[in-house]
């Protein structure tokens, strides 16, 4: 399950890259792009962190953290759908 998570993920991501390059002005790609890397990998220490913290509270119910996550994830897929529609590329 997670190597398909990841696959979906790097595909989302080289999606996004290449939209956010096409749609930035070329003198300020460079900064737009390093941000972003900057943004995501200064949130991977923090998503690993509240994981463990939850992965410890719910120790005996370890299914809860991954229901509650997939659930997000659904929420935040649906709430993208409709923002990336509106774009014009």
């Amino acid at each position: 399950m997670c190597f398909v998570a990841m696959g979906v993920s790097t595909m989302f991501v080289v999606q996004i890259y290449t939209l956010v390059q096409t749609q930035t002005p070329p003198q300020l790609v460079g900064k737009i792009m390093a941000t972003l890397v900057a943004v995501a990998m200064c949130g991977q220490p923090i998503g690993q962190m509240v994981y463990g913290i939850l992965f410890d509270v719910f120790i005996q119910e370890t299914w809860v953290v991954m229901f509650v996550a997939s659930i997000a994830s659904i929420m935040i897929s649906i709430y993208s759908k409709r923002i990336f529609q509106k774009l014009e590329i």
